[in-house]
């Protein structure tokens, strides 16, 4: 109690007081304007908190993966319209009724293959006919 710490991003003193918060006792800083000598607090890097943090935008992520995937369809759609012995996909009528999803997509584009990488992951087909996704590793 009463001990004099200096912050060490802003360089302001503050002295430790308790105060009644509820019912309860806590040790709260309270600005400092003394003469005397002030502690300073040795705190690492990583543990002080950022400013103006970049926040986490979902939506954005989401974006992103779903271009991400419509990629992989336009590459899978090439090279299944690259070989001349195949024919262009043609939808069933059943395909009218429900719009697909980018992994319906994939599906169907991956005909005849069981495995399919880009450079951060890889489709693979299983014997039931379920869409595998497997992320690389980051080198």
């Amino acid at each position: 109690m009463g001990t004099i710490y200096k912050d060490p991003r802003n360089n302001h003193i503050y002295k430790v007081d308790e105060k009644k918060i509820n019912s309860s006792l806590s040790k709260v800083g309270v600005p400092y304007f003394g003469s005397e000598e002030a502690i300073t607090i040795d705190v690492p890097e990583k543990h002080l908190k950022l400013e103006n943090p970049v926040r986490f935008n979902v939506n954005q992520s989401l974006k992103e993966r779903i271009n991400e995937l419509e990629q992989t369809i336009i590459q899978l759609k090439s090279e299944s319209f690259s070989d001349e012995s195949k024919q262009p996909l043609r939808s069933n009528e059943s395909d009218v009724k429900k719009t697909p999803t980018k992994f319906d997509e994939i599906i169907k584009l991956m005909e005849g293959r069981e495995r399919f990488e880009t450079d951060r992951e890889a489709f693979e087909i299983e014997p039931k006919g379920r869409l595998v996704l497997y992320s690389k590793k980051a080198e």
